[in-house]
C-alpha cells in the first residue's frame, strides 16, 4: 500500500509542472470543480484526478497563505519575502529549493510555513 501511494505521489509530482504551466483559468476551474465534487462525471484516471485536486488545493492554499501572511505588512516589510522566479522553473525544482532550505535551517521549523517558503524562494530567486 505504501509503495502504491509513493508511486502515485511521484507521478503526481512529475505531472503537476505540466498542469501548472498551462496558466489557464479554465484548467483551475475544472480542477477545483473536481476537488469540490461539483462536476458531472468523474475522471477515469485516478492519478490524473488526484493531480487535479492537488493542483487546485495547492494553488489556492499557497496564494491564500501568502496573501494572509503578508496582509499587515508594508511594502518595505514584504520585500525580504518577495521572489522573482524565472520562467520555466517547475514545481519539483521549487520543492527541492524549499526542502534544501528547511533542512539547512531546522531551527526555524516551528515558524509560519508561508514565510519559510517565501524566504527559501527569495534566497534562490531574489528580485533585482
Amino acid at each position: 500500500m505504501k509503495r502504491n501511494f509513493m508511486a502515485i505521489l511521484m507521478i503526481s509530482i512529475m505531472a503537476v509542472p505540466v498542469i501548472a504551466s498551462a496558466s489557464d483559468a479554465e484548467l483551475l476551474l475544472d480542477a477545483c470543480k473536481l476537488a469540490t465534487g461539483d462536476i458531472n462525471g468523474t475522471k477515469e484516471n485516478l492519478v490524473e484526478a488526484a493531480v487535479d485536486v492537488g493542483f487546485c488545493f495547492g494553488y489556492i492554499r499557497g496564494l491564500s497563505d501568502y496573501s494572509t501572511g503578508t496582509e499587515s505588512m508594508t511594502s518595505e516589510e514584504i520585500k525580504p519575502f518577495q521572489s522573482c522566479r524565472p520562467r520555466g522553473v517547475n514545481n519539483k525544482q521549487l520543492a527541492r529549493i524549499v526542502v534544501n532550505f528547511l533542512e539547512r535551517n531546522p531551527q526555524h521549523l516551528h515558524r509560519e510555513m508561508t514565510m519559510l517558503v517565501s524566504v527559501a524562494l527569495q534566497e534562490v530567486y531574489p528580485c533585482r
